[in-house]
């Protein structure tokens, strides 16, 4: 039980961007559009970026049920990739939530289709520093959200409809708290 008390002081609504579903706790937001469960490219650049090496437990988006937990010591990319085969054969299309063992960093996305999202807290200077060197492959900031609200001509507007755009900068903008 102790890892759904975890998990439900985290994500604390349905994790389906643009709503507002990650503890008040995490104040820095980026956002990505890659599959988690089948992407572990990330997860060596992030195991490999990070001084302070940390466990990671994962969980299925749909029903926040406990599907794995990787040790520092472990490959998580291989660990991922394992998981995402079983969850592949048992015909799951949910998304997937993992955080570090140590609450550092949450990332949550609802089905593999959607956009999810990176949380971390600002007064972490190492994940802020990780986040801040490899956001630029990986993610888009609030920033870029922000920057697209005020030009009616970026290519956000290409994906993301307006309201979708004002609900991300509202829910998780520094005044969102």
């Amino acid at each position: 039980m102790k890892h759904m008390n975890s998990i439900s002081k985290i994500i604390i609504g349905k994790p389906t961007l643009p709503n507002k579903f990650v503890s008040e706790d995490y104040d820095r937001f980026l956002f990505y559009d890659f599959f988690l469960r089948a992407e572990p490219a990330f997860f060596i650049e992030l195991q490999n970026a990070v001084l302070h090496r940390q466990g990671i437990d994962g969980y299925c988006a749909n029903t926040l049920k406990p599907l794995m937990k990787i040790s520092q010591a472990e490959n998580r990319a291989e660990k991922i990739k394992i998981l995402d085969d079983e969850l592949v054969d048992a015909g799951n299309p949910f998304g997937f939530i993992v955080f570090s063992d140590e609450g550092r960093w949450v990332m949550a996305q609802d089905i593999p289709v959607n956009w999810g999202i990176l949380a971390f807290r600002s007064n972490d200077t190492e994940m802020v520093s990780v986040f801040d060197a490899i956001k630029k492959d990986w993610f888009l900031s609030l920033d870029d959200f922000a920057k697209a609200q005020h030009n009616s001509c970026s290519v956000f507007h290409e994906v993301f409809d307006r309201d979708f755009i004002s609900k991300i900068i509202r829910n998780y903008g520094v005044s969102a708290k």
